[in-house]
Formats: structure tokens, sequence, C-alpha cells
């Protein structure tokens, strides 16, 4: 659940750039014009006092943009949901006026759904660890299809087989270059299966 911790940090600092840009834009729009001063004898308009209301936007700005670098960053590092084509569509319609609140309530949006159902999953995971409703007579040996090679970081099956696992299964999955030789891939699966047998056997 740490990957997901973070992503919901991220997305709650985009919420948070969302609101406070918005009461920033207020302040200074009314600030700029002198209304503060009309109303209750506050600091003049910019036209008066320019310096003073630069220092003040320059400060804004400063503030929102750490606040969005955050919460956009650890969105883009964490969430699986974005996919390539979100996170591509927000940094292009990120120099668009108008396009770059749409993508960002987009990415708010399903970086939100994706943390509601992660949290879902892993609480339904918990309540129902002792039933092992994936436990299976013999142990599962997961082999991907021609021309894939699974890696630490990328594997062929995703988040299935920690699934499969939260939930009792005891999974292997083989690092297996299937254009090798035929005898040499039976002689990786065989190995595979002795160190599930030995897996299954240490758990009973």
């Amino acid at each position: 659940m740490g990957r997901i911790k973070v992503c919901n940090f991220g997305r709650i600092m985009l919420k948070i750039f969302c609101w406070t840009t918005v009461i920033l834009a207020i302040y200074l729009i009314l600030g700029i014009t002198g209304c503060y001063e009309k109303w209750f004898g506050g600091p003049a308009g910019i036209v008066k006092a320019p310096v003073y209301w630069l220092i003040r936007a320059g400060i804004g700005i400063l503030v929102e943009s750490i606040i969005f670098w955050i919460g956009i960053i650890m969105v883009y590092a964490t969430s699986e949901q974005l996919g390539i084509r979100w996170r591509v569509l927000g940094i292009v319609c990120g120099w668009i006026p108008v396009a770059h609140l749409v993508m960002l309530h987009i990415i708010i949006k399903t970086v939100g759904e994706e943390v509601r159902m992660e949290k879902m999953r892993a609480k339904r995971n918990l309540q129902r660890k002792e039933q092992r409703i994936c436990s299976t007579k013999y142990p599962v040996l997961m082999v991907h299809g021609v021309f894939f090679r699974d890696f630490e970081h990328l594997n062929y099956w995703g988040r299935i087989p920690a699934e499969l696992e939260a939930n009792g299964a005891v999974i292997s999955m083989e690092i297996i270059t299937v254009l090798r030789l035929c005898e040499t891939v039976l002689k990786s699966w065989q190995k595979g299966f002795t160190r599930l047998s030995l897996r299954q056997a240490v758990r009973k």
C-alpha cells in the first residue's frame, strides 16, 4: 500500500493546488484593482503600489508551483491507471489554456478512482485472507508466450500473481526464453515445479 499512499498524497496536493489557485487569483484580482483600499483602507492597488503586489504575486506563484509539481510528480510516478496516454496528454495539454484544466480534472478523477479501488481491494483481501479462496491442490507455474521475457519491474502477468498469492495461491513465474531448445525449456519448468512443491510443503 506504500505506492497507493504516495499516489493519494499526490492527488490531495493537486486538489489543494486547484483550490488555493482559485483563492490566490481572487485575492490578487481584488488587491490589484484597489478593492481592499476602498473597502477597509487596506493596501493600494497595483497602480499606486506595484512592487507590493508583484512581490505577493511572485510568492503566490512560487508556492503554487511547488504544490503542483509535488502532486503531479507523485501521481505520474505511482499511478498505474493513468497509463501512457493520459500522461502524454497531460504534458501536451499543460501548455494549452482551458485544456490544461480539463486534463487536471481527468487526472485527479482517474487517480481518485484508482486509490479507492486499491483500498477496497486491500481491505477485501485482508478480510478473506484466512479463506484462501485461490488456494489450489497443486502449485501454479505461470509461463508467458513467445517473444517475451520477464524482468524484475516488468512482467507479462501484471498484478495477477500478487492478487492470487494474497488469496492463498502458490505462484512461480519462470523467466524463460521460449526460443531456446525444448529440452532446455522443459528442464527450466521442472526446476520451477520442484521449487513450487517445496514452497507448498513448507506452507503446509
